[in-house]
C-alpha cells in the first residue's frame, strides 16, 4: 500500500510540474528526489541489483538533465549538505575498511589497489598513445581510467565476505590516483616556476587533512558524544558540520578529513552507531545528487569525436580494471579474484566526479581544437554513466551464470 501511495504522489508531482510550470521549493525537491530514489531502489531490489544504481537513475531522471523536477539551483543549494553527507559516508567506509583487520592485510590490499591504479593508467595511456589526440587528452584518459570510487565499492558489496579487502584496494588506488592527478596538473603548465611545489601539494594537503580529521574525531568524541546525549543521535553530522567551515580557511581537503575521522573511529572508538549511520538516507542523497549531475541531455552534442572518446573510455575502464586486478592479484600472491568481485571495482562514482571537477580545470590552458574543457568533462561523465550501466549488465550476467551452474550441478 505504501509503495502504491508513493507512486501516486510522484505522479501527482509530475502532473503539477508539467501542466503548471510550478517551480518546487527546496523541501519539495528533496522530497521528490527521496521518493523517486525509494521507488527505484525497490525495482533494484526486485532485480537483485545494488540499490546504488536505482539512486543514480532516480537522480538522472528527476534532475535538470531529465524530467526537470529538480533544477540546477537546487543542486547548488544542496552542495553543503551533500558535502557533509559525503564526509559521513566516507568516514563510515574507512571505519568498516579497517575495523577488525590486521595492519599487514590493510597495507597489502591498499598496495594492491595502488599498483592496479598505476597499471590502469599506464595501459590506458599506452593504448591511446598512437592516436591523433592531443597529449593532454591522452594523459587525462590514463588518469581517469585509474580512478575508482570507494563509495561505489562500499555500497555495492553489501554483505559480501571480502567487502573490507575490496574497499582497501579501492582506497589504495584512489589515493594514488589523486596524487597522480595533482602531479600531472602541476607539470602540464611548463611556464609555472613552482611546478614541484604544486605537484607535492595534493600529498601534503591529503596527509595534513587526514591528521586533522583524526585529531578532530578524538576531540569531538570526548567533548560532544560523551557529554551531550541530545546530540548523540546526530553525532556524525554534528562533527562534520562543525568542522566544515574551517576547511577553506585552513586549506584542507574534506575527503581526507573524513578519512582521518574514519581511521580514528575504526582504530580507537568503541561507540555504537547512531540512527543516521544505520539508515540509507545519507547514501540515498549522495548518489541521487550524483545522478542529477550526469549530463545525459548533452549526449547528442558530443559529436563524432566526443562519442568516439566516450566509447574508448568506457571500454578501457572495463578492460583495464579487470586486467590489472588479475595482474596485481598474481603479483601480491592474493587469492584470485572472481569476475563478480572485480565488477564491484569497475564503476566510477561520486569521488571520481569530485576529483574530475577539482583537477580537470588545470588542463584548460593546454586543451585545444574540438576537445575543450566542457566537452572533455561531458565525455568523462558520460563514460562514467555508461560504465555503471555496463557493470550492472555484467552483474546480471554473473547472477544468471551462477544460477545455471547451480542448476547443472543439481
Amino acid at each position: 500500500m505504501l509503495n502504491i501511495l508513493s507512486f501516486l504522489i510522484l505522479i501527482i508531482i509530475t502532473l503539477i510540474r508539467i501542466h503548471s510550470g510550478y517551480s518546487p521549493n527546496p523541501l519539495l525537491s528533496a522530497g521528490t528526489l527521496a521518493l523517486a530514489a525509494y521507488l527505484f531502489s525497490l525495482v533494484m531490489r526486485f532485480l537483485r541489483l545494488p540499490v546504488t544504481v536505482g539512486f543514480i537513475l532516480a537522480g538522472l531522471i528527476a534532475g535538470e538533465h531529465g524530467l526537470g523536477f529538480v533544477g540546477k539551483q537546487f543542486t547548488e543549494y544542496m552542495t553543503l549538505i551533500e558535502s557533509i553527507l559525503v564526509m559521513m559516508v566516507i568516514s563510515l567506509a574507512v571505519k568498516h575498511m579497517i575495523s577488525h583487520q590486521s595492519p599487514g592485510n590493510i597495507i597489502k590490499n591498499c598496495s594492491m589497489g595502488a599498483v592496479a591504479a598505476v597499471l590502469s593508467c599506464t595501459l590506458a595511456t599506452g593504448f591511446v598513445a598512437p592516436s591523433a589526440h592531443p597529449v593532454s587528452v591522452k594523459i587525462i584518459f590514463g588518469l581517469f581510467a585509474s580512478l575508482v570510487s570507494p563509495l561505489m565499492v562500499f555500497v555495492s558489496t553489501d554483505k559480501q565476505p571480502r567487502r573490507a579487502q575490496l574497499l582497501q584496494a579501492a582506497f589504495g588506488g584512489f589515493v594514488v590516483s589523486v596524487i597522480a592527478w595533482g602531479v600531472a596538473t602541476a607539470f602540464m603548465n611548463p611556464h609555472n616556476p613552482d611546478r614541484i611545489k604544486m605537484a607535492l601539494m595534493p600529498l601534503i594537503i591529503g596527509l595534513t587533512s587526514t591528521v586533522v580529521g583524526f585529531v578532530w574525531a578524538y576531540v569531538s568524541e570526548k567533548l560532544i558524544h560523551t557529554t551531550s546525549r541530545s546530540l548523540q543521535s546526530l553525532y556524525p553530522l554534528t562533527t562534520m558540520l562543525l568542522m566544515y567551515p574551517f576547511i577553506k580557511i585552513a586549506g584542507l581537503d574534506y575527503i581526507f578529513l573524513a578519512v582521518g575521522t574514519g581511521l580514528y573511529e575504526g582504530c580507537f572508538s568503541d561507540r555504537e552507531p547512531c540512527l543516521i549511520e544505520k539508515s540509507a538516507l545519507p547514501l540515498l542523497f549522495v548518489f541521487v545528487l550524483f545522478g542529477t549531475r550526469l549530463p545525459i541531455d548533452q549526449m547528442y552534442l558530443l559529436g563524432k569525436t566526443g562519442w568516439t572518446l566516450a566509447l574508448i573510455f568506457t571500454l578501457f575502464f572495463l578492460f583495464t580494471r579487470i586486467t590489472t586486478f588479475f595482474i596485481t592479484a598474481r603479483i601480491f600472491s592474493f587469492p584470485r579474484p572472481t569476475l563478480r568481485e572485480i565488477n564491484y571495482c569497475i564503476p566510477l562514482g561520486p569521488l571520481s566526479l569530485f576529483i574530475l571537477t577539482r583537477f580537470l580545470p588545470g588542463f584548460n590552458g593546454v586543451l585545444s581544437g574540438e576537445i575543450n574543457l566542457a566537452t572533455l568533462y561531458t565525455v568523462c561523465t558520460m563514460s562514467m554513466f555508461i560504465t555503471i550501466i555496463l557493470s550492472t549488465v555484467l552483474h546480471i550476467s554473473f547472477r544468471i551464470g551462477m544460477k545455471k551452474t547451480v542448476q547443472l550441478d543439481e
